[in-house]
């Protein structure tokens, strides 16, 4: 890789303190009682990648505890819009300029500095203008862009959704150069995001393990893999939110859902529902 695409990369940190299902839950300790947040420990991990790094939160009240904790932790806060996420991420960079950008949410403690130099370099090797990771445990898995791909993303627009969701249009329309960098599957169905009480208690059993066997990243989920895997059944039944779906699919992936379960009453009801968004 060029030096500059590195001196000129930028790493985005989105961050909110309302969430639904876990209240303030990025400037939780984690483990809990320590004197670590979780979006602190991302803002580390990011560091170690760049010195670019932006927390991007709104001009809710709620979020002046996200632009405190910034100010005490040396790092750029960016806030504005609540429901336009990407107007927040545009405006950052036009301020910037950020030859590619490496987004990441301040939900996802365990994100591996590793994984984000390897994405990255096959990102810029391959001039990507959008590149995402996959089979990583959820909640470490990231996504980079080049900053003018953000900007030409604007231009085709078509919902609000695409407002709220930063790289829909990236992902969706087949003027961007995409790239997949693929991980073994053998983590598929690990969560070590926190979304819910479920995930944050997991998270800190991890964070614990960490602490006290000085390893992180792949290697701690390797570890309690191999030596500890109970650990993961604690939040394997948590149905997570995916914030890349539409109304529609949203029914059709909850009806999936509910027909594994054997719950076809339910089930029928929701496609009811798909009919008539449908007609």
């Amino acid at each position: 890789m060029e030096a500059g695409q590195l001196s000129n990369l930028g790493i985005i940190i989105q961050a909110r303190m309302k969430s639904e299902r876990l209240p303030g839950k990025v400037l939780k300790t984690l483990p809990f009682g320590s004197a670590e947040t979780i979006l602190g420990r991302i803002i580390n991990t990011a560091k170690l990648i760049t010195s670019n790094v932006i927390v991007a939160t709104s001009n809710d009240e709620s979020n002046i505890e996200i632009e405190i904790f910034c100010q005490k932790a040396d790092v750029d806060c960016f806030r504005g819009e609540e429901e336009d996420v990407l107007s927040r991420f545009v405006e950052i960079q036009l301020r910037n300029g950020f030859d590619n950008i490496i987004r990441l949410t301040a939900d996802n403690p365990f994100v591996d500095s590793i994984a984000i130099a390897e994405v990255l370099q096959f990102h810029v090797l391959n001039q990507f203008d959008y590149t995402s990771s996959v089979n990583l445990p959820l909640g470490m898995n990231l996504e980079i862009f080049k900053g003018e791909a953000l900007l030409k993303s604007l231009i085709f627009l078509e919902n609000e959704q695409d407002r709220e969701h930063v790289t829909s249009v990236l992902r969706r329309r087949s003027e961007f150069k995409r790239g997949i960098y693929s991980y073994p599957e053998k983590y598929s169905g690990i969560r070590v995001t926190v979304d819910t009480v479920q995930d944050f208690l997991v998270a800190n059993i991890l964070a614990q393990i960490e602490s006290k066997y000085k390893i992180k990243g792949f290697k701690l989920i390797e570890y309690v893999l191999e030596q500890h895997s109970w650990v993961f059944n604690g939040n394997k039944n948590v149905i997570q939110k995916n914030s890349k779906i539409d109304r529609l699919d949203e029914l059709k992936e909850s009806s999936r859902i509910l027909s594994s379960l054997d719950y076809f009453r339910a089930s029928d009801i929701l496609k009811k529902e798909i009919e008539n968004d449908l007609s």
